[in-house]
């Protein structure tokens, strides 16, 4: 559909910006369809067009929804090649999908990564490491991460909010850690 209205465009004389190439590429990576994607990507390099922040995120995301995150990773390296620098949600796309597949330390590593290259995490972004942190019951290292978070993102607008899911899933696990423990002090053995 996405390759039929582009073709009629040209075939109209009307000639295709960035803003048409990438919402055509983000409607592809969107509906899971990469090797078009890469298409268009191809063919807004052939025409002069340099990529930007929301084409590699667009790729990005599709790589990710595509179970590709190595692939997706390594777009990351380079978009900045291309000298387009990765913004928060292009950090967020990729921390919430290593996340997902259970990779919460290579998360946490991009975390780091992200902030080095003087990008700031929002509450999204910590609150990928907490969840999966509190749902592979390591209580201590989901408090950590909430810690920073409180440093760091005190004064942001969503602020509240995320705090409020962050603590709930911080002390449901921790409480029933707590729980398991106090049972298993109170077992009488024959």
């Amino acid at each position: 559909m996405a390759m039929k209205t582009f073709l009629d465009m040209l075939q109209h004389r009307i000639s295709p910006n960035l803003v048409t190439f990438n919402t055509l590429l983000s409607w592809h990576c969107k509906a899971g369809d990469m090797s078009e994607a890469r298409e268009f990507l191809k063919m807004l390099l052939q025409r002069g067009f340099k990529p930007d922040t929301y084409t590699f995120s667009s790729l990005t995301h599709g790589l990710c929804r595509t179970h590709q995150i190595d692939d997706a990773l390594d777009f990351l390296n380079e978009m900045v090649g291309w000298g387009v620098h990765p913004n928060t949600i292009t950090y967020n796309i990729l921390i919430f999908s290593l996340c997902i597949i259970g990779d919460v330390f290579k998360a946490k590593a991009l975390m780091k990564k992200m902030q080095t290259n003087g990008v700031k995490p929002d509450v999204f972004s910590f609150n990928a490491l907490i969840q999966n942190f509190c749902r592979m019951k390591k209580v201590e290292k989901a408090h950590r991460v909430l810690l920073t978070m409180l440093t760091l993102v005190l004064n942001r607008p969503s602020f509240i909010t995320s705090i409020a899911i962050s603590v709930d899933l911080f002390w449901k696990v921790s409480n029933s850690r707590n729980l398991a423990r106090s049972e298993a002090g109170s077992l009488v053995l024959p």
